[in-house]
């Protein structure tokens, strides 16, 4: 695999990760059922570099902030769920 021509991005970054197990993201999906948002918001921002929008660097800065910030409210609204049910 190789960058489109006019890209420069470290394609081993991409290649030599491993995915976490399933079984780690099923657990995820069940505890924060709105995970896929930090997927959505990720697959964006690689988008935008591959577009030539932004610099990777620059859209993985932005991913972390918007990333966090989604972490934070799913764990205001799980907090918000657990105080009605007492």
């Amino acid at each position: 695999m190789a960058p489109k021509p006019g890209h420069r991005y470290n394609v081993e970054a991409f290649t030599l990760l491993k995915p976490a197990p399933s079984v780690v993201n099923d657990q995820l999906y069940r505890k924060f059922p709105q995970i896929y948002e930090i997927q959505y918001i990720g697959a964006n921002k690689l988008q935008e570099v591959l577009d030539g929008k932004k610099e990777a660097r620059q859209a993985l800065k932005e991913w972390q902030t918007e990333g966090d910030a989604a972490i934070e409210r799913m764990l205001q609204e799980q907090a918000n769920a657990a105080a009605a049910e007492e």
